[in-house]
């Protein structure tokens, strides 16, 4: 669990408190089909979705899938900040580097990393 997490649940818990509810919950996306969409994930939970020939965007980690379908035609596209993270982690696997080049990391003559 993150710091982030913490202050998440803390601050619903907050709300819960003072009757706000559910203020800082992510607005839910249900039982909705997707087909040939351009869908940006962030900010949302998606329960029992159905995603054919999309585009998925994200930029970051801020949202959530509850027993949701992608089929092998859609394609997801990252962008923003979850580069990095995903950067890091390819940086330690050959295989990345000779199959995906975009979600590596600048490998430097010296053998260090660059990731900005």
């Amino acid at each position: 669990m993150t710091e982030d997490d913490n202050t998440l649940r803390a601050l619903s818990a907050f709300g819960e408190t003072f009757g706000l509810g559910t203020l800082f919950q992510k607005p839910q996306v249900k039982d909705v089909w997707y087909n040939y969409k351009k869908v940006t994930l962030d900010g949302y939970k998606f329960i029992s979705c159905r995603f054919d020939y999309c585009e998925l965007h994200i930029s970051s980690a801020n949202f959530e899938f509850e027993n949701c379908f992608i089929d092998q035609n859609s394609t997801i596209y990252y962008k923003g900040e979850i580069i990095k993270l995903i950067k890091l982690f390819t940086s330690r696997y050959e295989w990345f580097y000779q199959n995906l080049p975009g979600l590596v990391p600048v490998r430097n003559l010296n053998g260090t990393i660059t990731i900005s």
